[in-house]
C-alpha cells in the first residue's frame, strides 16, 4: 500500500522517502507496472518513480489513466490522445477520434498490429 502524507509546504511525500510537489497538481491514477516502475497520470502530465527517483515525462498534457496490455505494453490515455511506450520511446496512436480517454482495457480480439488492441471509454 502506497501512502502519501501532505506536508505543509505543498509536497506530498510516501512512506520510501521521495515527494511529489502537489500544489494545482492532481493525481488522476496510479499503476505500479510489472517492471516495479510507479505511474502516476496527473493533470499535469505523466510522472515516473523508479530507483533513480521521481520525474516528470514531458510531452503530455493532463493524463487521465495508465494501462498496461498482457503484451507489456504500456498505455496513456490523455485529454484527447492515446499513447503507447515502445522501447524508451513515447508513440502517439494516430487517428485516434474517441475524446478525452477516462479508462483503457483489454480487449478479447486479437488483432495482427499495435492498432489499438484494447478500447477506451470517455
Amino acid at each position: 500500500m502506497l501512502v502519501f502524507i501532505i506536508e505543509r509546504l505543498g509536497q506530498a511525500q510516501n512512506q520510501y522517502g521521495w515527494s511529489l510537489p502537489v500544489e494545482d497538481l492532481s493525481v488522476e491514477s496510479m499503476y505500479l507496472g510489472n517492471s516495479g516502475i510507479l505511474w502516476m497520470a496527473t493533470d499535469n502530465g505523466l510522472w515516473r518513480q523508479d530507483e533513480g527517483g521521481l520525474q516528470l515525462i514531458k510531452g503530455f498534457g493532463e493524463v487521465m489513466t495508465i494501462y498496461e496490455s498482457t503484451d507489456s505494453t504500456l498505455w496513456v490515455g490523455a485529454e484527447d490522445e492515446l499513447w503507447y511506450q515502445e522501447g524508451d520511446s513515447w508513440q502517439l496512436l494516430e487517428d485516434f477520434d474517441y475524446g478525452g480517454v477516462s479508462a483503457i482495457y483489454e480487449s478479447r480480439v486479437i488483432t495482427p498490429t499495435k492498432k489499438l488492441p484494447m478500447s477506451c471509454s470517455r
